[in-house]
């Protein structure tokens, strides 16, 4: 099932700042707890859901990039990378190998 995942659009720069702090975060996380990071170009130029995270997420609704779900928490609107990474670290700190 889902856990742990970002869907970006291609060319956002808000995306582009969030997939930069992911990726900081999941250098901390073993291989099996990681955030996916998922190019959500398919469904949004010709709604086909190739992946089926996006299936299912696409019934719950969402509406703006980058949209970020971890464990059943939904992380949207976010402001500057700062306020992401500290966010991510308070959500997973219990996850992170060092």
């Amino acid at each position: 099932m889902i856990n742990r995942l970002m869907l970006v659009k291609r060319g956002c720069p808000y995306c582009r700042m969030a997939s930069s702090v992911i990726n900081l975060i999941n250098l901390r996380l073993p291989v099996e707890k990681r955030i996916r990071i998922i190019d959500n170009f398919h469904w949004e130029e010709f709604r086909v859901d190739l992946i089926p995270a996006v299936k299912i997420l696409s019934r719950r609704g969402f509406d703006s990039y980058p949209f970020i779900y971890i464990d059943g928490v939904v992380v949207d609107n976010v402001p500057t990378p700062k306020i992401l990474k500290t966010y991510l670290n308070t959500l997973l700190q219990g996850d992170f190998i060092f």
